[in-house]
């Protein structure tokens, strides 16, 4: 493994033979894997951040699909919910379109946001994904919950709970 680091210090640090406990522990951690340090000078902070987020997108190909679903990509491109979300997942920068506040609120949002072979999915907090449907399939969902074979006219919070566990 290879670890890019912003300047000489930290490799100085790992290196340093007088160390209190509290590094003495984190540095023993980290020997314990194979790890080459390097120095890369940044021009801005969160370029090494971006260039690591990058190259792990390329190497374990997360958020790309294939051929077969650019359809439903640019489906997803053209919708109104999520089309800035999508943006973000593939491109790893926000649109140029939001300000700031839109930006930040973006990036907060879109870590619950997977692409996968089904479309665009929602991780809920006990982990289970959630496919996220668009302004096409709602009417149809939430005619099928309310007038189907599961039938009934339920609480709102119920109906949506199940309209997202379909």
């Amino acid at each position: 493994v290879v670890a890019y680091v912003p300047h000489t210090m930290v490799k100085d640090i790992l290196s340093d033979m007088e160390i209190s406990s509290k590094r003495c522990r984190w540095v023993n951690k980290l020997q314990e894997y194979d790890m080459d340090i390097q120095t890369k000078k940044l021009v801005i902070g969160l370029g090494l951040a971006k260039l690591m987020a990058e190259s792990n997108l390329q190497n374990v190909e997360v958020n790309q699909l294939g051929e077969e679903r650019a359809d439903l990509l640019e489906k997803l491109m053209n919708s109104e919910w999520y089309k800035d979300v999508v943006y973000y997942l593939k491109h790893l920068c926000c649109p140029s379109h939001l300000n700031k506040n839109q930006k930040r609120a973006l990036k907060l949002a879109s870590q619950k946001y997977v692409i996968t072979d089904l479309g665009l999915a929602w991780k809920n907090p006990e982990g289970v994904l959630l496919k996220c449907i668009t302004e096409d399939e709602a009417p149809k969902l939430i005619a099928d919950f309310h007038g189907g074979v599961c039938g009934g006219n339920f609480a709102g919070r119920v109906t949506a709970h199940k309209i997202l566990r379909a």
